[in-house]
C-alpha cells in the first residue's frame, strides 16, 4: 500500500477516535434536532398530498387513476432527486446540496399549493418531489459521518421518531384546516380553498429546516475525503476547517457505487409495501365512512381464509386491514403499521450509512431511494387500481412483498459497531 493510502486511512482511523473521544454536547443535540428537522418536513410533504385528495376531488376533478397520479407524482420527482442530489453531496458537499434540495421544494410546494388545475399541480408536485428526494439521502450521509460507532443506530432511531411526528403534525394540520368550508376569490376563475392553505403550511418545516442547516458545519469525514483538514470540539460547539484540495469527479461517484453491497432490493420492497399503502389511508378512512362494514364489504367471502398468520408482525398487520369493521379498528391498523414502517425505516437507513464508505455513501442513499421511490410510484398506480378490481389483491400483495422484504435481510452483512470509512 503506497504512504498516501496509509496517511488517508491513519487519518480515517484518528478521526473515529476524535468523534468518539469528544463524547455528546451541545453541538450533537443541535445535530439531532436540525436532522429531525429535515427528517420531520420530508414526512409532512410525502404525506400532505395524500391528505390533500379527498379534499381535493371536486375542485381538481379526479377519478381513482388521477388520485393514483397524484400520490405517485412526488416520488417521481423523489426518484430523480435522489440520484441527483445525492451524487452532487459526494462531490461538492452535503450542507449545500441540502440547502438547495430544501429551497427547491418548498418553491414548488408553494407553486402546487396555488394550482387550482390538475395538469399544473401535479408538474409542481413532481418538480418539489424533485427537492424533497434530496433531503433524506444528503441528510443520513451528513448526520451519519458525525457519529461514533456505538452511537449510529440511537441517532438513527431519534432521527425516525422525528420522521413520525412529521407525519403527526401533517394528519393534525388536516383534521383542523381541510374541514373548514372557505374559499379565497381572486377574480372570476380563481378560488382557493383551505386544502391551498393547508399544503401552502406543509412548507413551513423546510423552510425553517434552511434557516437552520445555514449555521451548521461541513461533514467532517467529507471534509477528510476531499483532503480538507479537519478539527473538532463538539463541547464548544466549534468545527474548524483548514486546506483545500480538488474534488472527485462525479463520473467515478456514479461508477464505484455499483461495486459495493447495495441494499436497495430491501428498499424497494419496503416502499411498496409502506407507501403504497400509507399514501392512500385519507381515500382508505373516506371510502370506510361511505361503508360502514368493511372497506371490502361487497368482495369478502364468508368463510376468511387466515393463511396470514403466517407472515411477519408487518403482513399481519396489513391483512388486519381487511379485517377491520369499525373506524376505530382503522385507526389502530393505520398507527400499528405507521409504527412498524417508522421501526423499518431506522434499520435500513442504519444498514445503508454503514454498507458504503465517505465516498459513496451519499450516492448510495440516493441510488437506493431513487430505485425504491421509482417503484413507490408504481406502488400508488397500482394500489389504485386493484382497489377498484377485487380489494383483496393489493392488501394481500403488500403482505407478501413484506415476506420477500423479510427473507432479504438475511443477506444484509453485520455492520453493527463496525468502523466506516
Amino acid at each position: 500500500m503506497s504512504s498516501e493510502g496509509e496517511g488517508i486511512i491513519d487519518k480515517r482511523s484518528e478521526l473515529e477516535k476524535i468523534i468518539s473521544l469528544t463524547g455528546y454536547g451541545l453541538f450533537s443535540y443541535k445535530l439531532i434536532l436540525v436532522s429531525g428537522l429535515v427528517a420531520s418536513s420530508d414526512a409532512i410533504e410525502i404525506f400532505g398530498v395524500s391528505n390533500v385528495v379527498p379534499a381535493a376531488t371536486c375542485d381538481l376533478d379526479l377519478n381513482d387513476s388521477m388520485k393514483g397520479w397524484i400520490n405517485a407524482s412526488i416520488f417521481i420527482g423523489m426518484s430523480l432527486g435522489s440520484l441527483v442530489f445525492s451524487n452532487l453531496a459526494d462531490v461538492y458537499g452535503r450542507k449545500y446540496m441540502l440547502i438547495t434540495s430544501l429551497i427547491c421544494n418548498v418553491l414548488f410546494n408553494l407553486a402546487a399549493a396555488l394550482s387550482t388545475n390538475f395538469y399544473p399541480f401535479c408538474a409542481f408536485r413532481i418538480l418539489s418531489g424533485f427537492g424533497v428526494g434530496g433531503n433524506i439521502p444528503v441528510i443520513g450521509a451528513y448526520l451519519t459521518e458525525f457519529q461514533p460507532l456505538e452511537n449510529r443506530g440511537k441517532v438513527y432511531t431519534a432521527v425516525s421518531a422525528f420522521w413520525s411526528v412529521g407525519s403527526s403534525i401533517s394528519g393534525a394540520l388536516a383534521w383542523i384546516i381541510l374541514p373548514i368550508n372557505f374559499e379565497w376569490s381572486f377574480g372570476a376563475n380563481y378560488v382557493l380553498k383551505t386544502w391551498n392553505l393547508y399544503l401552502s403550511l406543509c412548507s413551513i418545516p423546510s423552510l425553517i429546516a434552511v434557516c437552520t442547516i445555514f449555521h451548521m458545519p461541513e461533514s467532517p469525514k467529507y471534509l477528510l475525503e476531499v483532503g480538507k483538514k479537519y478539527f473538532l470540539s463538539q463541547k464548544t460547539d466549534t468545527i474548524n476547517e483548514l486546506k483545500y484540495s480538488k474534488l472527485d469527479e462525479l463520473k467515478v461517484v456514479m461508477k464505484d457505487i455499483y461495486k459495493e453491497n447495495n441494499p436497495s432490493a430491501n428498499y424497494e420492497d419496503f416502499e411498496v409495501n409502506a407507501y403504497g399503502m400509507i399514501m392512500w389511508f385519507p381515500e382508505l378512512f373516506k371510502r370506510f365512512e361511505m361503508n360502514n362494514d368493511s372497506i371490502c364489504r361487497d368482495q369478502m367471502s364468508a368463510d376468511q381464509d387466515n393463511s396470514c398468520i403466517n407472515f411477519l408482525l408487518s403482513s399481519i398487520c396489513v391483512f388486519l386491514f381487511w379485517y377491520s369493521t369499525s373506524s376505530l379498528q382503522m385507526y389502530i391498523m393505520s398507527y400499528l403499521f405507521g409504527a412498524l414502517s417508522a421501526a423499518q425505516w431506522s434499520v435500513i437507513n442504519v444498514v445503508i450509512a454503514e454498507s458504503f464508505p465517505t465516498k459513496l455513501r451519499s450516492s448510495a442513499f440516493g441510488l437506493c431511494l431513487g430505485i425504491s421511490r421509482l417503484v413507490a410510484v408504481l406502488s400508488n398506480l397500482v394500489f389504485g387500481y386493484l382497489l377498484n378490481v377485487y380489494c383483496i389483491l393489493p392488501f394481500a400483495l403488500i403482505s407478501f412483498f413484506y415476506f420477500v422484504g423479510f427473507i432479504l435481510a438475511f443477506f444484509f452483512k453485520e455492520t453493527n459497531k463496525v468502523e466506516i470509512n
